[in-house]
């Protein structure tokens, strides 16, 4: 397989008993962008900096447009502290490198899935397009490949809905369209899915993943079966969520397959993020999927 885009990473600058030259030679010679990723929290950024002065220096070809800050963290610094942080770190990396400075915040804690839907991942893959031209296009490419097939994705999770409004069936029925799903798609990508595409794509979405929304979709066939209050409030949020997590498998098995189709390994992280974005997207599709149905019963 040939990678689109590859990263050389450093250890920690200023890491006890680690020497950078190395990395840096190697940096300096084989790259084409650099991705400085800092601390929001840390002021003490000295080493960062010196390096990149040096780097400004020995490695002209490195363009002065050539370069990313990712300021991770987000979570640690609150309020009006998070943009005056933000603000004189940036001013000293400009200052640094003479001229200025893409930048995003991300944070990529173990958020859950509620937060999931802005983490920075988004704006961090548009920085990363607008530098390297050849991911930009890979990107657009896969995702113009997924709107090709949302139709189809629609269709399967707004089933998957629909059989979720009967209780207790829809412990049975989700599954099973999902599966109709994964397999439909893995036929759009020239392949089958079989036991080693469930195994490996369940290992990158994540076990996490996987059982939270088991013990979930568990948990809302029961209150179903609540009388009055629990069978209305049930439903709908059985409806709801089921087409949320169906549109979300779809959209991360698509970017899995295409993946697997250019001959590259899925990155578990990609895939995860894509699956959370898809499925905070999805809720809002999914609860007005699940209004139309009560209206028009």
């Amino acid at each position: 397989a040939h990678p689109i885009v590859r990263f050389i990473d450093t250890r920690g600058l200023g890491e006890s008993g680690y020497d950078p030259e190395a990395d840096v030679a190697e940096l300096g010679t084989g790259s084409h962008a650099l991705l400085v990723v800092v601390r929001l929290d840390d002021p003490e950024q000295s080493t960062v900096l010196q390096l990149l002065r040096t780097m400004r220096k020995r490695f002209p070809h490195i363009g002065a447009d050539a370069i990313v800050a990712v300021y991770s963290g987000r979570d640690l610094v609150a309020g009006a502290g998070q943009a005056r942080t933000l603000a004189h770190q940036q001013s000293e990396l400009e200052a640094t490198w003479g001229a200025p400075v893409a930048h995003c915040l991300v944070d990529f804690s173990d958020t859950g899935e509620d937060r999931a839907a802005d983490n920075g991942a988004a704006e961090l893959r548009g920085l990363l397009a607008d530098k390297l031209p050849q991911l930009g296009l890979w990107l657009q490419q896969e995702q113009a490949n997924f709107q090709r097939l949302r139709p189809e994705v629609h269709w399967y999770a707004a089933t998957a809905a629909a059989s979720d409004a009967v209780p207790v069936i829809g412990l049975a029925s989700v599954p099973l369209v999902q599966s109709k799903l994964l397999h439909s798609l893995a036929r759009r990508y020239g392949t089958v899915w079989d036991r080693r595409s469930f195994s490996e794509f369940a290992g990158a979405l994540g076990s996490s993943v996987a059982l939270k929304y088991a013990l979930g979709h568990g948990a809302r066939q029961l209150g179903k079966l609540v009388p009055g209050y629990g069978q209305l409030l049930g439903t709908a949020l059985s409806m709801s969520v089921s087409y949320a997590s169906t549109w979300a498998i779809g959209r991360a098995a698509c970017y899995y397959l295409y993946q697997r189709q250019h001959g590259l390994a899925p990155d578990p992280q990609a895939l995860q993020a894509l699956y959370r974005e898809a499925l905070a997207s999805g809720r809002q599709q999914g609860a007005a999927v699940a209004e139309q149905a009560r209206h028009e019963e």
